[in-house]
């Protein structure tokens, strides 16, 4: 149980990791879109 519990927060922070590489321009042009999502 916490094996799972570490591993999907470990996928959740690499997650927001890529989003906000992906995402970086449109966050410092649009912060509403991002936010929005």
């Amino acid at each position: 149980m916490i094996a799972q519990t570490e591993r999907l927060f470990i996928l959740t922070i690499a997650l927001h990791f890529v989003c906000a590489c992906v995402y970086s321009e449109p966050f410092v042009s649009q912060p509403s879109t991002f936010v929005r999502n």
